[in-house]
């Protein structure tokens, strides 16, 4: 390969050089016509969708989107479902260019649309039409997945329903049927048609009566037997509660006296003290005098 281009003439490489160049050439004119041509025929629009929630109701909104400079018109908008039309919108719109156009439909609507009332739905496509009468497709994948999580959920309930209301039904005739019985048995008794079933549980019923009461009366003293010793716990704790308390204020009592012994025993020691110190230094005693006239006895001598 090397030695056949090394063995090219210079012109023969010049023509491929140029035929190369050429093509690549008509590959961009190509490109350019084709979207030229998709811009011309609205091919420009885009169909999107987008789930929504508005005031708890899920809707979706359909969003077309001209990416183009040039204005384009939209003549229908609708769903394609079981390879048949369903319009959602007829009207005339204008797209203008690099602007959208939105249209909100709740999901209720579309399954009244598409007549869906055995929890499934099969595939959906969205669609709209341009002025030229040309349809252009986008998958309805995200709705139709929302919408088929909604009707299983449905589904679920409505059989739980289902069972409740089987479940009630059930326990309801059982009642009826035991009251129906009660209502039987109270009037055979009443008038003394005992079936050998009633017979044999009467005869039960009073063979077994002196056990029941018997074991009712062990019942009944055993549980009065509890209840006293109860209650003799109760008043001993409130007896030993009174106990110690009477013992807790007399040892205060007994504490208040010792203090007060252990003061008057301080304040005895401190006079001791203080009369031994008054034997130990005895102070001289001195006479005042006084301004008082000397008074003269009898015998006449003063005092």
């Amino acid at each position: 390969m090397n030695d056949w281009i090394k063995n090219l003439p210079p012109e023969d490489f010049i023509y491929m050089i140029g035929g190369f160049l050429l093509l690549v050439l008509v590959l961009i004119i190509v490109i350019k016509v084709f979207k030229l041509s998709q811009e011309i025929s609205g091919r420009t629009l885009k169909l999107t969708e987008e789930l929504m929630s508005i005031n708890d109701n899920d809707v979706t909104n359909l969003k077309i989107v001209n990416r183009s400079y040039i204005d384009n018109e939209i003549t229908e908008i609708g769903m394609i479902y079981k390879k048949r039309k369903v319009i959602i919108l007829e009207d005339q719109t204008r797209v203008y260019a690099r602007n959208k156009f939105e249209h909100v439909i709740t999901h209720s609507d579309i399954r009244g649309l598409l007549h869906i009332e055995d929890f499934k739905i099969k595939r959906l496509k969205f669609y709209y039409e341009n002025s030229i009468g040309m349809l252009i497709k986008s998958t309805g994948r995200v709705t139709r997945n929302k919408i088929k999580r909604t009707l299983i959920a449905e589904k679920k309930e409505l059989r739980r329903q289902e069972k409740l209301a089987k479940a009630e039904e059930k326990r309801q005739a059982k009642e009826a049927k035991k009251a129906r019985k009660a209502a039987d048995k109270a009037q055979r008794y009443e008038e003394g048609n005992y079936t050998t079933c009633d017979r044999i549980k009467i005869f039960f019923y009073n063979l077994s009566r002196p056990i029941k009461k018997a074991r009712h009366n062990a019942v009944i003293k055993r549980n009065k037997k509890i209840a006293d010793k109860r209650a003799e716990k109760e008043v001993e704790e409130e007896r030993e509660r009174l106990i110690e308390q009477q013992r807790l204020i007399y040892e205060q009592q007994l504490r208040e006296t010792r203090k007060e012994e252990l003061r008057n025993e301080y304040k005895i020691d401190e006079l001791k003290a203080t009369l031994e110190e008054a034997e130990k230094n005895p102070e001289p005693f001195i006479l005042e005098e006084t301004d008082e006239p000397v008074k003269e006895t009898k015998k006449g001598k003063t005092s």
